[in-house]
């Protein structure tokens, strides 16, 4: 019996050392994500925010970015950002929240939700994106504006 219980108790201990291993993978798998998301928004938003430049922002379109959208009212909502005018100062992004998993039909992914804040001509405001990597891509897969 207590051969039986040792065997148990180092069993049990390996079993611990290894979920707590794969948790720390996972935080640093998760944590990278976090930087890297942060760090493409960063390059990504003052690119396509600057003058409001439709095509800086198609050409990081994730796949759920504007589905059903026509293309009169993909320029009507550019054509309403404009209306904020140019980007006087970028603020950085924070990263809010990072999901990561994986399917056999879509594979590995992994979102960041961010917030970044920006003035411009007609005043301060907070978007939250959704950055998603996919394939080793980044993309913009959610665009939020509201007035901060």
């Amino acid at each position: 019996m207590r051969k039986f219980l040792q065997i148990l108790g180092v069993l049990f201990i390996v079993l611990f050392v290894s979920g707590i291993a794969l948790a720390g993978v996972a935080f640093y798998r998760l944590h990278k994500a976090e930087v890297q998301g942060k760090a493409y928004l960063d390059a990504a938003f003052p690119a396509i925010a600057a003058n409001w430049d439709q095509q800086q922002l198609l050409s990081r379109a994730g796949p759920d970015l504007m589905p059903g959208i026509t293309p009169d009212e993909e320029a009507n909502l550019f054509f309403q950002l404009s209306l904020l005018g140019p980007m006087q100062q970028y603020e950085g992004s924070t990263a809010d929240h990072v999901e990561s998993g994986a399917s056999v039909k879509t594979g590995a992914r992994t979102y960041v939700y961010c917030t970044t804040k920006a003035r411009f001509r007609s005043g301060t405001v907070v978007f939250h994106i959704m950055l998603l990597r996919s394939g080793g891509v980044w993309t913009i897969d959610g665009f939020h504006v509201n007035p901060a």
